[in-house]
């Protein structure tokens, strides 16, 4: 939660008003049911490792539309049984939703930034990665192959434009600079630093992600990023 918070995302800026009350109100009842912890114990403890559970399943049930509908019912009747709220979802499900969203496609819908944004934030704070500390540098979701790319384009596979595979969150007013830039176009050493740190790829990879016939080869790379995120990594910090 540190490392969600020091990109200045907080869990209703990410989901939904009901979403982010469910995680308020069931964490809460449960600081009380273990008696209002506050100095180092095993039931401080234990309310953290609850809170990234429940964290790790709104995040999870928000893309697969598990809060389609009224949320406001869904959320009064999850705080009235909240212990199937504190179960993880399994590591098998959570490599099959990454799956699909590096594919592009989820549940026969064609992903989103907006609907991918959580899911991006979420892996950062796993993989314990935060922003540079630089003066006036703000951060949000871009694509690694811009948009311009894919436009009347025969090569790019079909969804991958808006995949999980091809989006980051990097520098915004930097970014201008790289607009509809292949990576490979990009001169400024600062950015290039920017994007080997959030993408994954190196410089010397930069060459052949430009191409957009690699778009493959990039799915792979970066899918494999977040399945290693969303399985050992997270796997490690549930049984902490």
């Amino acid at each position: 939660f540190k490392y969600l918070k020091s990109w200045d995302k907080s869990i209703m800026d990410l989901t939904t008003n009901a979403i982010a009350l469910e995680f308020i109100v069931i964490l809460f009842n449960e600081w009380k049911a273990k008696g209002m912890p506050t100095a180092n114990s095993g039931e401080l403890k234990s309310l953290k490792r609850d809170a990234v559970i429940l964290f790790d399943r709104l995040i999870y049930e928000n893309a697969t539309k598990g809060w389609r509908g009224s949320g406001d019912s869904r959320m009064a009747s999850d705080i009235k049984t909240p212990a199937p709220r504190l179960l993880p979802i399994s590591q098998n499900d959570w490599e099959s939703l990454i799956n699909d969203c590096c594919k592009g496609i989820v549940a026969g819908t064609p992903t989103t930034v907006d609907m991918l944004r959580p899911i991006l934030y979420h892996y950062y704070s796993l993989k314990k990665v935060r922003p540079t500390n630089s003066i006036n540098t703000t951060y949000d979701v871009d694509h690694i192959i811009p948009k311009e790319r894919f436009v009347n384009n025969n090569l790019a596979p079909q969804n991958f434009e808006n995949s999980l595979a091809n989006l980051a969150l990097l520098p915004t007013k930097d970014n201008i600079s790289k607009k509809s830039k292949a990576l490979k176009e990009i001169s400024d050493d600062w950015l290039k630093a920017e994007i080997e740190k959030y993408t994954g790829i190196q410089e010397n990879e930069f060459l052949i992600y430009s191409d957009i016939s690699n778009v493959e080869q990039l799915r792979s790379k970066r899918s494999a990023l977040f399945k290693e995120a969303f399985t050992r990594i997270r796997e490690s910090i549930l049984a902490n």
